[in-house]
């Protein structure tokens, strides 16, 4: 049975940082405090928080893979919010971390370098960039056309541009699952994009990451030296 000052605790928790009872029971197992995933379930459904769980479908035996340094693959999207706002994220491979995020009414390659060149200036220059074939990347009809505004920038800078492929559904779950968390925490955060980047670098846990956040890792891995360094000059 537990306390009532326990199960605030949980439900305070939850208001801070909206996440699943998995993901609960490790937040308070830092704290030192064990409670099962089933019964902080209990306490969320009972306080109306907890989410329905979906059907979980059979897995694809996919291997796994992700990088070891920070910076050695980052991958971008765009995505249409139900406010008519397009977001546009750049994610670490290695360590999950959301290294360069936006808001714009229109995804153009413009608005993509705008958000890279502030990515890189504060996070340094990734080895590899993936993005999808769409316009806003490159010329679709030659994608290694150094005259796309977006291409072009990112060549010069010394990143390795590779593209997504429509056969390899991988190459998009991460970035999938990375728009569908952050747009919950954009609508929790009431449509607060920089409140919704923060929980997610900061403070939101990743079973992936053996329960650390991206900021974590990403500083552990900087420490020791685990971060590629692009000497490319422009």
């Amino acid at each position: 049975m537990l306390s009532q000052a326990l199960k605030e605790r949980i439900i305070c928790e939850h208001r801070e940082v909206p996440c699943s009872a998995l993901e609960m029971e490790q937040r308070l197992l830092a704290r030192k405090i064990r409670v099962s995933h089933n019964k902080i379930r209990a306490v969320l459904k009972e306080a109306g928080l907890a989410k329905r769980e979906p059907k979980k479908s059979k897995r694809r035996k996919w291997v796994r893979y992700e990088r070891t340094k920070t910076n050695s693959l980052w991958r971008v999207d765009w995505k249409l919010l139900s406010n008519g706002k397009w977001l546009i994220l750049f994610e670490d491979d290695a360590t999950r971390l959301i290294v360069g995020h936006g808001l714009f009414d229109s995804p153009t390659a413009e608005a993509a370098l705008q958000v890279f060149a502030v990515a890189t200036a504060k996070h340094g220059v990734p080895r590899q960039l993936l993005t999808d074939n769409g316009t806003q990347f490159c010329n679709t009809q030659n994608r290694t056309d150094p005259a796309h505004a977006f291409h072009g920038a990112v060549k010069r800078a010394g990143v390795d541009h590779v593209f997504t492929r429509s056969s390899h559904p991988q190459c998009n779950g991460k970035l999938e699952k990375l728009n569908h968390t952050i747009t919950r925490l954009y609508d929790y955060y009431d449509d607060d994009l920089e409140k919704a980047v923060k929980a997610y670098n900061e403070k939101k846990l990743h079973s992936s990451l053996e329960w650390q956040t991206p900021l974590a890792v990403w500083n552990k891995k900087t420490a020791k030296g685990l971060k590629y360094k692009n000497t490319t000059k422009s």
